[in-house]
């Protein structure tokens, strides 16, 4: 009689062993791969998400016509240079908080490898190391009444760089606020909130000449 309980346990054990596995296999999955899926699809330049509409083609026909005659500026100098006849693509890149603001800013991607900015109606040439920008926004870095032009972007080919830069809409001219090579060192966020600038959390400022981000533990040079 023990003999026959002892089994008939046995049997019971092993049927809730095999339900418990059963159960296990057919819930879903709560780990971060499975739910992040950008973990497994991110390709190198990919750190962060742009903020504008990759197939918005508006004034895309009258910035080329503009390039084409025109030319654009680069290095505070003319430049009738670029070949327009390989232009296969153009996307305007302007973000809408950006267009929302003003009409006279606005961004083209040529190519999805050159950029360049167009301010009323005067095209300039927007890269930094041929880079593609994922991130622009309006801000007023040194507090004379007009809002710059700010990007975070990657750029560079094989080693990749990430970097904060300004187009003065004053001077119009390009600073580079801080750049960083992404293998040597980590990736930094990039926030544009209320009219300030955050990187790593931390405020971005300006004054007497230089930047100044608390995150670096140093001056931004």
């Amino acid at each position: 009689m023990k003999r026959i309980l002892v089994f008939l346990l046995a049997i019971v054990c092993v049927l809730g062993l095999v339900g418990c596995s059963s159960d296990s296999r057919t819930q879903p999955s709560t780990s971060n791969e499975t739910n992040n899926p950008s973990k497994s699809t991110q390709n190198e330049t990919d750190y962060f998400t742009p903020d504008y509409d990759t197939t918005n083609n508006l004034h895309c026909d009258e910035f080329l016509k503009k390039l084409k005659s025109d030319g654009c500026i680069r290095g505070g100098e003319k430049d009738y240079n670029y070949n327009t006849d390989n232009i296969t693509r153009i996307v305007n890149i302007t973000p809408k908080s950006i267009s929302d603001e003003t009409s006279d800013i606005e961004v083209f991607c040529v190519n999805d490898v050159h950029c360049f900015l167009m301010v009323n109606h005067t095209i300039y040439r927007y890269d930094t190391f041929g880079g593609y920008h994922h991130q622009l926004c309006l801000w007023d870095y040194d507090s004379n009444g007009t809002k710059d032009l700010v990007s975070y972007n990657t750029s560079g080919s094989g080693l990749s760089y990430m970097s904060v830069d300004i187009f003065d809409l004053t001077s119009l001219g390009g600073i580079q606020v801080i750049t960083r090579m992404i293998l040597n060192e980590p990736v930094f966020s990039f926030e544009c909130k209320n009219g300030v600038i955050y990187i790593d959390g931390a405020e971005l400022t300006y004054s007497d000449g230089s930047f100044h981000c608390n995150s670096f533990n140093k001056d931004v040079q």
